[in-house]
């Protein structure tokens, strides 16, 4: 598996250092790898392929190809990373007061409440793809998961924009709406692919 470290998570660390927060930027970098190893172990639980992963500033983008399993089992391996931030969250408590317990405790809200959201390629677009597969129409699903994840994502641009969040904030923004915007570029190959891995799984029930 191929483990890479993508420019946003680089630049973000970057504003960490200039700014003189080296530990909570590290911090920050072991949450994030705590969250995807809840999705490797995951989908290797389910025998499923992972390709690699990459590091980015809200999570990691795990590249795994999804054999033939049930949507139940798909949403599991989605929200294990999730799970891994809640079950962090709860051990938190157990901390004595200090600094770095509330960096830690806030932290591991980030992660949650934004992976949360159906914004490609967060988990909670995933989850919502695997959802709206129900509907066995791929180009059906693609229309409607991608209306989602747009009119959030602008959702949080005016937020940004009236709120004057700091350049943190607007990192994170760019780096979904190119994800977005590359997924759109894609379209056909993604609809294309779901259509096939739909057709096998016909096939072998």
């Amino acid at each position: 598996m191929k483990i890479r470290i993508h420019y946003s998570l680089a630049l973000f660390g970057f504003v960490f250092l200039f700014t003189g927060f080296f530990r909570e930027f590290l911090l920050f970098f072991l949450m994030i790898f705590a969250h995807e190893l809840g999705h490797f172990f995951a989908a290797r639980l389910f025998k499923q392929r992972i390709e690699s992963l990459t590091l980015t500033v809200l999570g990691g983008i795990l590249k795994i190809e999804m054999g033939r399993i049930s949507r139940i089992k798909q949403i599991v391996i989605y929200s294990s990373g999730i799970l891994v931030n809640v079950a962090l969250l709860l051990l938190a408590r157990l901390l004595p007061a200090s600094y770095f317990k509330t960096i830690f405790t806030n932290y591991n809200l980030l992660l949650i409440a934004f992976n949360l959201l159906p914004i490609h390629p967060l988990d909670g677009f995933r989850i919502l793809s695997v959802l709206l597969s129900l509907w066995e129409s791929p180009s059906r699903e693609f229309k409607l998961s991608s209306l989602i994840s747009y009119s959030v994502l602008a959702a949080f641009f005016l937020f940004a924009f009236f709120w004057r969040l700091g350049l943190g904030a607007w990192i994170i923004l760019v780096f979904l709406l190119y994800q977005n915007i590359n997924q759109s570029v894609n379209k056909n190959n993604i609809i294309l692919k779901r259509i096939i891995d739909d057709y096998h799984l016909h096939l072998k029930t």
